[in-house]
């Protein structure tokens, strides 16, 4: 079977991209709504990926809620900066990943700050900088970005249109709340579990064990 060329593949995804109309304007209601869509997308793909690894069900997630926010704001701020450059799918790829490299090494560094813990860890994988980013992962997640600037952002928001104004509005809200107050709580409480942390410092091994 005959390998598609690059000249072929950039132009697949030119008119993929004209299909879907990644250029359309997104309102504020559409961008918070995304946020909350890719948040849940990520959280259902972890937890997926545990139960085929782990065979168990985790929350990978940071909050207790089913949303995982590093997803979203990958998502929104591929979406917001890189997609009027859709004509152009390498530099897209390119700038895909080094958001996700900065927003994922960023949040990994806050949680070991704060908490002296990890809720991932690549120092197995080769290319890997102080285990917090790597190479395939940081390529996977620009692809995958490239899959919501050119059909999933699109998609959700045709779906979300299909519901009234008012109602997406009143949708928005109720799921800015909740993510506030668990955000709140999880500071207060902090959703550390054994399972999926992966380097406990022993100073609180006795805690984890209450």
């Amino acid at each position: 079977m005959r390998q598609p060329t690059l000249a072929e593949w950039k132009r697949d995804i030119s008119d993929a991209a004209a299909k879907n109309d990644p250029w359309r304007h997104y309102t504020l209601t559409d961008y918070i709504l995304l946020f909350f869509a890719f948040s849940f997308v990520g959280w259902l793909w972890e937890l997926v990926l545990r139960v085929v690894q782990e065979h168990k069900l985790v929350n990978g997630g940071v909050l207790y809620g089913p949303w995982l926010p590093i997803y979203g704001f990958v998502c929104l701020t591929a979406l917001v900066i890189v997609r009027k450059m859709t004509e152009r799918p390498l530099f897209v790829f390119f700038w895909c990943c080094l958001f996700c490299a900065i927003i994922e090494y960023g949040t990994a560094w806050y949680l070991d700050w704060r908490l002296g813990l990890r809720w991932w860890d690549y120092s197995n994988i080769p290319l890997n900088v102080n285990g917090y980013i790597c190479l395939p992962a940081t390529a996977l997640f620009g692809l995958g970005c490239m899959v919501v600037i050119y059909f999933l952002a699109p998609f959700f928001t045709d779906l979300f249109h299909r519901f009234p104004k008012t109602a997406q509005w009143i949708a928005a809200a109720v799921l800015l709340l909740l993510i506030l107050l668990d955000f709140f709580y999880e500071q207060r409480h902090p959703n550390i579990r054994t399972e999926i942390v992966k380097s406990i410092p022993k100073s609180m091994v006795s805690v984890l064990r209450q």
